[in-house]
């Protein structure tokens, strides 16, 4: 008995797994990157209106 114990079906769904995992930790950075220009955003907001409520 050679090679992978799995089924081809095994092997294919694996395969997609791994690739939609991959597309994911691909994806991540981008969305921390959201988060960053949010949270900036959302300071220069309160600054700008801190400093003319003042």
């Amino acid at each position: 008995m050679t090679g992978s114990p799995l089924t081809p079906e095994q092997q294919l769904l694996v395969r997609e797994i791994a690739s939609e995992e991959a597309a994911a930790v691909a994806a991540y950075p981008s969305i921390l990157a959201v988060i960053a220009l949010v949270g900036v955003t959302l300071m220069a907001i309160l600054l700008v209106a801190q400093w003319v409520f003042e």
